[in-house]
């Protein structure tokens, strides 16, 4: 069996429950690693093609589903009884699929002989295909909870496949650890693809446009003016399902991995740790950031006590603000612009989250002094971001083309600086060595779990957000 769960790997996606992977394998990793360069022979060594694809379509299946469901909010968002509050909903359920890693790490500590991660892999992928299986035939349930309607067919699933997303880096990495680097990379380009593709599809699906206003007979007799929104090219069940064949063709590629001769050939006999890998983390992290390697570099500065723990402060509010803020709130901030301007948030914003990130682990900036100011930066976009949301249903410019084009692309700013900035504070950890990199995976999931948990609070109990209506 393989309990090696060694990386300082880091999964990102816009919610922040794909960040506690870091926090577990870092919990139940050494305490001390070393960084090893990424020779060029990962480029150039006889490589065989079949096990480059199986290993990209392995790690495809880490937050595919996950990072794919908050594309659906734009149109979601429209028919469920939760309305404009479904992402703070979705946020916080994301953030309980943290159970899973704790229950594997805690495996790992009492009976590490009787788990086996191949058998282990095989369930989490069943359980991922089984989930959008059962979410793309019944998503739009809805059952009564508490005398409320809820979308719990939803609720369910996501909680599983939030699971599936938490194991996966403590549970696949060391999986991949089996083979040569050169299959770990196509590893984690997979990885990184898993939120890129979806919001791809998702920019091909549309989201049918802004709705109208329509003419509709109560029993009663009485004629109102509702809001009808056409419906996309292709419904929500069509696209969850494209999620679900990718997820089964991970399974697929996964088996091979695991039994085809050829790529069993292709295992290490003696596997070596690969600590040198670190993946941005952000959801609803969430919306997802690619893995990437990085050739070690020497420290910009002594990091002294105090400013590792401003940085872990900069972390801990960093993650309330991207991982509970910015995704609960981000229905009622685009929403009254129209279903257009949320579409295109959010996966503009998806699409821009790898990019960046890509840049900040390739040309890292990790003075502190410069991460607080790409932060204060962001800051702008940030407010005026939390401002449309609370003055909703009436924010500023809310119908005009100038109003749409400002809200997207401070949306996207957000996605991308943020990632940028979280990117840089994990390479600090990861160079600073020890337990540092456990210490931010535990910021992360605490500014996650409290950004949640406070903005479903004031979502949900407090309404401190007004949905917008065009008919009203």
């Amino acid at each position: 069996m393989t309990n090696n769960t060694n990386g300082n790997h880091q999964v990102t996606s816009n919610l922040a429950g794909s960040e506690s992977s870091s926090l577990i394998e870092e919990s139940i990793k050494s305490p001390q690693s070393t960084d090893m360069k990424l020779s060029n022979n990962c480029w150039k060594s006889n490589r065989k093609l079949q096990v480059d694809i199986f290993a990209c379509m392995f790690g495809i299946s880490a937050w595919v589903s996950i990072n794919g469901m908050f594309t659906q909010l734009p149109i979601l968002v429209q028919t469920a009884p939760e309305g404009w509050s479904l992402p703070s909903y979705l946020s916080l359920i994301i953030q309980f699929g943290n159970i899973g890693p704790v229950l594997y790490s805690l495996s790992l500590k009492l009976c590490p002989q009787r788990i086996s991660d191949s058998k282990l892999i095989y369930f989490t992928l069943f359980m991922g295909c089984a989930s959008l299986m059962s979410l793309g035939l019944f998503y739009d349930q809805i059952w009564v909870v508490f005398d409320e309607r809820h979308s719990m067919v939803l609720f369910i699933n996501t909680f599983f496949l939030a699971i599936v997303g938490c194991i996966s880096s403590t549970l696949y990495m060391p999986f991949m650890n089996n083979y040569p680097e050169v299959y770990l990379v196509s590893y984690v380009v997979g990885e990184g693809l898993s939120g890129f593709v979806p919001s791809i599809i998702g920019l091909v699906q549309g989201v049918g446009g802004n709705p109208t206003c329509v003419n509709s007979t109560s029993p009663s007799g009485e004629v109102n003016l509702v809001p009808y929104t056409p419906p996309p090219n292709f419904s929500p069940g069509v696209f969850i399902f494209i999620l679900f064949s990718m997820m089964v063709a991970a399974m697929v590629s996964f088996f091979m991995l695991n039994n085809l001769s050829s790529c069993k050939a292709e295992k290490v006999q003696d596997p070596v740790k690969r600590d040198s890998i670190v993946s941005p983390v952000t959801p609803v992290e969430m919306f997802m950031e690619p893995n990437t390697f990085t050739s070690p570099k020497p420290p910009d500065q002594v990091i002294t006590p105090p400013m590792f723990k401003m940085y872990l402060v900069l972390t801990t509010i960093v993650s309330m603000v991207a991982n509970g803020a910015l995704p609960s709130a981000q229905s009622y901030s685009c929403l009254p612009y129209g279903s257009l301007a949320y579409h295109l948030a959010v996966n503009l914003g998806n699409m821009a989250n790898p990019i960046a990130a890509f840049l900040a682990d390739r040309a890292p900036h990790t003075d502190l002094s410069w991460v607080i100011s790409l932060f204060s930066l962001s800051g702008i976009s940030i407010v005026f971001s939390l401002m449309t949301a609370a003055m909703s249903p009436n924010p500023p410019l809310q119908h005009s083309g100038w109003g749409t084009f400002i809200i997207v692309v401070c949306w996207v700013m957000n996605s991308s600086l943020i990632s940028y900035v979280k990117m840089s504070i994990a390479t600090v950890c990861r160079r600073s060595g020890g337990r540092s990199l456990y210490f931010y995976g535990m910021s992360t999931q605490a500014g996650a779990f409290i950004g949640s948990s406070i903005m479903f609070y004031l979502i949900t109990s407090k309404q401190i957000f007004t949905s917008y209506n065009p008919c009203s």
